[in-house]
């Protein structure tokens, strides 16, 4: 048993003294001041060539990011902008929607009374008025009408004039 405490024990020493050695030598060869001891000028070059390059690589990084920080804060800008365009089209749309139906609604009523009007009237004094107004608009007012008015009037305007308001009327779906 004493045999195989000593022989262990010495195996051990041997072993140790053998990787403390070695790491004593690998310790001398990676110390900071012998770096560069065994590299060539060619090694030394190319290393700092590529630190350089890698330099010039972070500046143009950093030139870029300045470059997108001021590209996000102009289409932050422009953002803020189109959404004050865009508020003030949807407002106008909305007035011309508005306007649009006030126009309707006073060119119905307008259309109400001339109606009323050239019901009243005579036919032979009617058709002047009648035939100098747009097409459009005669027949708005002639749609409005009395049935028995409206064709006391057709008769007694200008028969081409006749023909085109029928035809409209036909194609309207009135009467």
């Amino acid at each position: 048993m004493k045999t195989i405490l000593i022989g262990s024990t010495l195996s051990f020493l041997l072993i140790f003294g053998g990787v403390f050695f070695f790491a004593q030598k690998m310790a001398k060869q990676n110390r900071p001041d012998s770096v560069g001891t065994e590299l060539s000028a060619e090694d030394i070059d190319s290393a700092e060539l590529s630190l350089m390059a890698l330099e010039s690589e972070r500046i143009q990084l950093d030139n870029d990011r300045g470059r997108l920080l001021d590209l996000r804060q102009d289409v932050s800008s422009q953002q803020a902008t189109l959404t004050d365009q865009l508020d003030r089209i949807q407002g106008a749309i909305l007035q011309l929607k508005e306007e649009q139906e006030r126009y309707g609604a006073a060119r119905t009523e307008s259309a109400q009374k001339l109606a009323k009007m050239f019901d009243a009237m005579k036919p032979a004094s009617a058709a002047p008025i009648f035939t100098s107004l747009d097409r459009d608009t005669a027949l708005d007012i002639l749609v409005r009408m009395k049935e028995k008015s409206a064709a006391k009037l057709l008769s007694a305007i200008d028969p081409g004039f006749a023909a085109q308001l029928s035809t409209k009327l036909s194609l309207r779906g009135a009467r």
